[in-house]
C-alpha cells in the first residue's frame, strides 16, 4: 500500500513537472522613436492589451527603453502601443500572436511629433469622378482632429482641387464631406474654412525650382499641357495630386 502511494507521488510530480516545462515567459522590450529626428523618447507610456484581458503598462527610461518581462502568453493576442504628450497616439501598434515569436522578443515602435504648425500637411486623395476618398483617409483625420485638439489657436483652411481629366466637377462636394467629418468629430465650425481652388494643387512636394531672386521654392502648375509632357509612369500621381482635397493650417481668429 506504502508503495502505491509513493509511486502514485511521484507520477504526480512529474506531471507537475512536465506542465511547469511546457508554460513560456515572454520577454517584450525595444525603444520609443521619434520617427522624423530618429532620437529615442523618454518617458512614453508603453501600454500591452491582450485578448486574454490583461492590460499592462510601464515606461519608457531615459534612453527610450522598455521592457516587458516574465509574461505567460501562449495562445494569446497582444496589441502593444506608445503614447506621448506632444505626439500622435494612434500611427504606430503592434499585433503579435503567441506562441509564434521568440520568447525574448524586441519590438521597437515609432512616434510623429505633433506639428507646432506648419502652412500644409495631409492631402485627402479621392477616386476619379467620386467623392468617395482612398484608404487613408480616417487615418489622417485621426490625426488631424489629434493636432487640433492638442492646439486649439490652429484652424483649417480646406481647399479642393479638380483633376482635368474628369468630367464632373466634384470640388465643393468633396471639400464639404471633408468638412462635414470635422464637425462629426467635435471640431467647431469656426475653425474650418472652404475654398474651392481654380489653380493646381502646387503644394504637394514634387518638382520645383528655386527662385534666385526671392530664395523661395517655385513649384509648377499640374497642368494638362504638364501632365501629358510627364513619363506615363507618372501621370496618375500627377492627376491624382489634383484629385484631392488640401489642408492648410492658420490661426484662429480671437472672438
Amino acid at each position: 500500500m506504502k508503495t502505491k502511494f509513493v509511486i502514485s507521488l511521484c507520477l504526480l510530480i512529474i506531471q507537475l513537472c512536465g506542465y511547469t516545462q511546457t508554460e513560456k515567459n515572454y520577454k517584450i522590450s525595444g525603444t520609443v522613436t521619434d520617427r522624423r529626428y530618429k532620437t529615442q523618447l523618454q518617458f512614453c507610456n508603453v501600454q500591452l492589451v491582450s485578448n486574454k484581458g490583461l492590460v499592462i503598462e510601464t515606461r519608457t527610461d531615459k534612453q527610450g527603453y522598455y521592457n516587458f518581462d516574465s509574461l505567460v502568453l501562449d495562445n494569446t493576442t497582444i496589441i502593444i502601443k506608445a503614447t506621448k504628450k506632444g505626439y500622435f497616439n494612434n500611427n504606430d501598434s503592434r499585433e503579435i500572436k503567441f506562441p509564434s515569436v521568440a520568447n525574448d522578443t524586441i519590438i521597437d515602435l515609432c512616434l510623429d511629433r505633433i506639428p507646432i504648425i506648419r502652412d500644409f500637411v495631409f492631402d485627402f486623395y479621392f477616386s476619379y469622378n467620386s467623392i468617395i476618398p482612398d484608404s487613408n483617409f480616417q487615418k489622417h483625420l485621426s490625426n488631424v482632429i489629434e493636432m487640433l485638439d492638442y492646439k486649439k489657436d490652429v484652424s483649417v483652411m480646406i481647399i479642393a482641387f479638380k483633376d482635368s481629366a474628369e468630367t464632373l466637377d466634384l470640388r465643393k462636394e468633396r471639400a464639404t464631406l471633408v468638412y462635414n467629418e470635422f464637425i462629426k468629430r467635435g471640431i467647431k465650425k469656426k475653425r474650418l474654412k472652404i475654398e474651392v481652388s481654380n489653380k493646381t494643387n502646387v503644394y504637394t512636394r514634387g518638382e520645383y525650382t528655386l527662385d534666385d531672386k526671392t530664395n523661395e521654392y517655385i513649384f509648377p502648375e499640374i497642368t494638362e499641357t504638364y501632365i501629358q509632357n510627364a513619363p506615363k509612369e507618372e501621370q496618375e500621381v500627377l492627376r491624382q495630386r489634383n484629385r484631392s482635397v488640401l489642408l492648410k493650417y492658420f490661426k484662429t481668429e480671437k472672438e
